[in-house]
């Protein structure tokens, strides 16, 4: 890495492919598959252009098994990675206040 007093991060990223992914209008009961090749090849692809910070971010569902295999192989690998856990939600209308001291933030995200 150029400057070591910069870490290099992606905070939104989709892994397992396509099938991995489920949309709002799924049923809970349909099933999805996770593909572990392509969610691997994306952290050595990570790796190989100097990201030390990935977000593990599928849409409305958690993959916590697959989560933890790639922490694991990230840990085989001695990848200088941090994978952090999440989930991009699908809403139909939210209202979030964020604190930050005394700042206050009001968003609204409408999908029709």
């Amino acid at each position: 890495m150029k400057y070591k007093e910069f870490s290099k991060i992606s905070v939104h990223n989709h892994f397992g492919g396509v099938g991995a992914d489920y949309s709002f209008n799924d049923s809970p009961s349909k099933k999805r598959t996770f593909d572990m090749v392509s969610a691997e090849a994306k952290i050595d692809s990570a790796d190989g252009l100097d990201f030390e910070l990935l977000g593990f971010t599928n849409h409305n569902h958690f993959w916590k098994k697959e989560y933890i295999q790639l922490k694991q192989y990230i840990n085989s690998k001695k990848y200088n990675i941090s994978l952090l856990p999440g989930v991009e939600f699908d809403v139909k209308k939210i209202f979030l206040i964020i604190k930050d001291s005394m700042l206050f933030f009001l968003f609204q995200k409408m999908m029709i």
